[in-house]
Formats: structure tokens, C-alpha cells, sequence
């Protein structure tokens, strides 16, 4: 069964825009009918992006057949961890300061 865009954009909420530049950058082959096996695809770089990896690191993620996708998690998770001490810092040293 072949997927429109229109039925990713109101099923997966990933606009055209998104769509397009996922294939500018190399995520997705150009595409106007995407396969199972796309939408699976397309899903992924919606969940990683949701857990703060740029489309430059979804796709090295994704291009490296020797990648180690549970080590690669394990190291965002400590670069999202060490921000959000950063930011808490920001956030007392500005409460002090008011």
C-alpha cells in the first residue's frame, strides 16, 4: 500500500516542508507514495528528534550500518542531562540576581 504525503501529514504530523527536507538532506529517497517500510522511516526521525538528535546526527545514525544505536542514546541522554544542569544553573544564577 502506497502512503500520499497528505495522509503523513494528518496521520504522522510531519508537514511537506519536513518531508522535503528530510529528502534534501538525505533521510528519505524523493518520494510522492511512501511504503511501509518509509512510513517506519519516517517515524524514527520523529522519535529521535523528539529525544533531541539533529536530522545531521539522525542521519549519520542511520546511514552507519555499524552504528550502536543503544550506546549512541546512552551519550544523548548524558548531553541532555549535562544541558539541563546547565540550564538550571542559568535559572539560579538569575534567580539570584532578581
Amino acid at each position: 500500500m502506497g502512503y500520499k504525503v497528505k495522509w503523513v501529514e494528518d496521520h504522522l504530523g510531519i508537514s511537506r516542508k519536513a518531508l522535503r527536507n528530510y529528502e534534501r538532506l538525505g533521510l528519505m529517497p524523493p518520494n510522492r507514495d511512501y511504503s511501509d517500510e518509509d512510513i517506519d522511516r519516517i517515524w524514527s526521525i520523529k522519535l529521535l528528534q523528539g529525544v533531541g538528535y539533529s536530522l545531521a546526527e539522525i542521519r549519520e545514525l542511520m546511514d552507519n550500518p555499524e552504528a550502536d544505536f543503544y550506546k549512541s542514546i546512552s551519550e544523548k541522554v548524558v548531553e541532555l542531562e549535562r544541558k539541563r544542569d546547565d540550564i538550571t544553573n542559568f535559572i539560579e544564577f538569575a534567580n539570584a540576581i532578581c
